[in-house]
């Protein structure tokens, strides 16, 4: 089988360049977190019925990066967007209920982040954490965290 790497070339300029289309709509509001925000979130204890996930993004680049997020619920319906700046060789991060203004919600997460950013998550509860299974998933500049929810 002969490859027609012209042929080849272009469509995958077609398909990168339809990429960075859909990243830009990516749009949403930073939110701040301080440092010593996770720091509590480890520490302090978490009332029974109350659950929270973040979602830890650390850079491993020598300047900012930012991270722009999307929540779906599990229905697939928009919940909400947020974005968050991770300081170089620093942490960031975003609670599930940054995604929903507070309000309940389960379902999933995709995020857009250049190759320096590397992303973990746990989820609080009233017996501990839990940390999410593997690392957020990453497809090129897109992240996903399969399953989120606060409450």
């Amino acid at each position: 089988m002969k490859i027609r790497w012209g042929s080849w070339i272009a469509a995958v300029a077609i398909v990168s360049v339809a990429a960075t289309a859909g990243a830009e709509s990516f749009e949403a509001p930073d939110v701040s977190h301080d440092a010593s925000e996770l720091e509590g979130l480890l520490e302090e204890p978490v009332a029974a019925p109350r659950a929270e996930t973040a979602l830890v993004f650390s850079s491993v680049a020598d300047d900012a990066q930012r991270v722009v997020c999307r929540a779906r619920n599990a229905q697939g319906e928009a919940v909400g967007h947020a974005a968050v700046r991770v300081p170089p060789r620093g942490l960031g991060f975003l609670l599930a209920s940054d995604f929903s203004g507070g309000e309940p919600f389960a379902g999933q997460v995709t995020c857009l982040a250049r190759r320096g950013v590397r992303a973990s998550g746990f989820l609080r509860t009233g017996g501990g954490l839990t940390a999410l299974p593997g690392p957020g998933q990453r497809f090129g500049r897109r992240i996903h965290f399969p399953v989120v929810a606060t409450r």
